[in-house]
């Protein structure tokens, strides 16, 4: 019985921490997006030639 219960505690441990890797990987790319738009916007400030 302890085996058992140790074998789905560690399955949920595993889907836990690749669901939390995927997440934070997923808000990563949201910060790098939202960074490069503020440059680009910065950017396009500075030179009012830009189209």
């Amino acid at each position: 019985m302890l085996t058992i219960i140790t074998f789905i505690i560690t399955v949920a441990i595993v889907f836990l921490l690749n669901y939390l890797n995927e997440k934070i990987a997923s808000q990563k790319l949201k910060d790098y997006y939202n960074l490069a738009k503020q440059i680009v916007m910065a950017i396009e400030q500075l030179n009012s030639e830009l189209p």
